[in-house]
């Protein structure tokens, strides 16, 4: 039975609770899983480290990492506590938690299951795959503006010149050489390494400074000539030509060169129409993150801003005014009964006015609308339909 979102999203909590940025980024590097340090907090970059974790033994093999005795040095009661609060999340899935002072182990109680203390099998990256890492991370930052012109932070690791370094030298290379590689194919016009210093853990990351180029993201490849299609086409020249023929013989006009011309009009006609979203049955599924719009599906990045955006909206009924901080509060993780209000600034507000407007033009891209499903009024979102 595969865990449940809610599950994995308090697990990630629980360990924002009790790690450093730098230890969980530490762990999942460890297993060759990437952080996604730009989503700020804690939580968040575990709960989308976790999406990349492909089996239900690779996630618990990273619990097993997290509740690993040498995190808790001379701290014996917080592991203690750490473990009580994975126990008290894990009971919702029937998993019972075994403890020792070396190890744990976790146990299905609803299937006898219980997971294997051999270590999963890590892939050997390439530095193909590195630059694939790379040009996927661009295309997605893009995505969410599509303004060209923009530069991009890409994560390079812990600086070079550390002696702590978490994502290891080689990792730092491979991430470079690959941005150099992208600057060689003129993907990336030009960049820069920049290092900044974190506040929590008091150390320094270094970025490339990237501008690309977006027509390489945005241009669309030429249709490739298929079976069927050489088929129809080569029918369609044989049916007129046979036609023209027979009727320069038997002095007839001319009428299935119209007929045929004509139904490609009405076929282009009907896809230039616009689909209207008001007469559309809409479901919106949290788990895996995506807007089914009639019967078109609309994939949301999952654990990103749009998918926090919809699971606020849709907790609230159509033509419902939402404040834009309650929104904000689920897309950042921040909690009004710990840190009072989010201030009205316009950097916190402009969040979630943003992520509406991208997540609008993701759903009339894929649906084909023109219609918009969310509306920003007087600081508030609202569901249309």
């Amino acid at each position: 039975m595969k865990l449940g979102v809610k599950v994995k999203e308090n697990i990630a909590r629980t360990i924002a609770e009790h790690f450093t940025t730098n230890e969980i980024v530490n762990v999942f590097i460890d297993a060759n899983i990437t952080a996604d340090q730009s989503l700020s907090a804690k939580w968040r970059i575990t709960l989308d480290a976790f999406g990349k974790i492909s089996t239900e033994e690779g996630f618990f093999h990273i619990l097993e990492e997290f509740c690993h005795p040498l995190n808790f040095e001379g701290k014996e009661t917080t592991r203690k506590d750490f473990i009580d609060a994975l126990k008290k999340i894990l009971s919702y899935e029937d998993i019972e938690i075994k403890t020792t002072d070396k190890e744990v182990e976790f146990i299905r109680n609803d299937c006898g299951w219980k997971t294997s203390l051999s270590k999963p099998e890590q892939k050997i990256k390439t530095s193909i795959d590195y630059v694939v890492e790379a040009i996927t991370f661009f295309k997605n930052e893009y995505n969410k503006a599509k303004i060209s012109g923009l530069v991009y932070e890409y994560s390079l690791g812990e600086n070079i010149d550390s002696h702590n370094i978490v994502n290891g030298r080689d990792e730092y290379e491979e991430k470079f050489l690959a941005i150099e590689q992208l600057k060689n194919a003129r993907f990336i016009i030009e960049y820069e390494i920049k290092c900044k210093v974190e506040s929590e853990g008091c150390y320094a990351w270094d970025y490339a400074i990237c501008k690309i180029d977006e027509s390489k993201i945005t241009q669309k490849e030429a249709p490739s000539a298929t079976e069927a299609g050489v088929q129809a086409l080569t029918q369609k020249v044989i049916h007129e030509h046979t036609h023209q023929f027979k009727n320069s013989i038997q002095e007839k006009n001319i009428s299935l060169t119209h007929k045929i011309i004509e139904e490609n009009v009405i076929s282009q006609t009907l896809k230039n129409k616009k689909n209207d979203l008001k007469s559309a049955e809409i479901k919106y599924d949290d788990d895996n993150a995506t807007l089914e719009i009639g019967n078109k599906k609309c994939q949301i990045p999952p654990y990103k801003n749009e998918h926090y955006f919809c699971r606020a909206m849709y907790e609230h009924g159509t033509n419902e005014p939402i404040d834009w901080s309650g929104i904000y509060e689920k897309m950042t993780g921040y909690y009004e009964a710990y840190y009072g209000k989010p201030s009205a600034t316009r950097a916190n507000w402009r969040v979630v006015y943003d992520t509406m407007d991208a997540l609008n033009k993701r759903i009339k891209e894929v649906v084909n609308t023109d219609d918009e499903l969310f509306i920003w009024q007087e600081k508030t979102v609202k569901r249309n339909y």
